[in-house]
This record gives C-alpha cells, sequence and structure tokens, in this order.
C-alpha cells in the first residue's frame, strides 16, 4: 500500500476528528432511575464499537442502540463489561480504544450492584 493511500484515512485515528459529532450518552444509575452524569460519546465511533460486535459476535455490545435509549441490566453490564475488554485486547485503534477504556471505567464501579447502565441514543 502507498503512504498516499494510508494517510487518506489517518485523520479516522484522530480523537479531533470526532469533537464536533453528534454524540451518544452513556450513564449509570440504580433501577428504575436516570443517571446523574452521562459520558458523551461520539456517534459515528459507537458506530464503529457495535460494527465490532457484530465481527465478533459479542451480543451485548451488538444491543447499543445509536438512534434510541437501550438499557442494560446489571447481569447484563457485566457481560458488556467482558465484551470492552476483550475488545480492547485486539483492536490497534487509539481513538477506539480511548472509548473502550472509557466505558469500562463507567462501568467496572457498577458490577456486582444493582445498577443499570442506559445508553441514550439519538
Amino acid at each position: 500500500m502507498s503512504d498516499t493511500e494510508g494517510s487518506k484515512f489517518a485523520n479516522r485515528l484522530q480523537p479531533a476528528t470526532y469533537q464536533n459529532d453528534t454524540q451518544v450518552h452513556f450513564g449509570i444509575a440504580p433501577s428504575q432511575k436516570t443517571p446523574e452524569s452521562w459520558v458523551a460519546v461520539s456517534e459515528r465511533l459507537v458506530a464503529r464499537l457495535t460494527s465490532l460486535g457484530m465481527a465478533y459476535e459479542l451480543h451485548h455490545i451488538q444491543m447499543i442502540d445509536i438512534y434510541d435509549d437501550t438499557t442494560f441490566k446489571s447481569q447484563q453490564c457485566e457481560k458488556l463489561y467482558r465484551e470492552l475488554e476483550f475488545l480492547a485486547g485486539v483492536i490497534k485503534d487509539p481513538v477506539l480504544g480511548e472509548v473502550l477504556n472509557t466505558l469500562a471505567a463507567l462501568i467496572k464501579p457498577a458490577l456486582g450492584k444493582p445498577l443499570h447502565l442506559m445508553v441514550s441514543g439519538n
């Protein structure tokens, strides 16, 4: 592959490329409650995440809907966390890697507790 072809796509690995994107929001809260704070992630990066979830047959990552709301119960959060860890170990994409780390850090304190993850799509 020529250098010109590779650099044509280099912006896809730059965080600044996604700073003005529509956002998908992720938050942790007790059951039947709305999260008090949210983590915002570029809709394009969440789409990349869910595409990899399909490619690797990761059931819970595939459940994230960028256009609607999705709720993961406590046990589902544990499975989603494991799927995020798996992807973090196999990808080389630094921008998506940061998303994986951010989401894992959001979910980890909730593991084993009666909390749920809410995803608010657009």
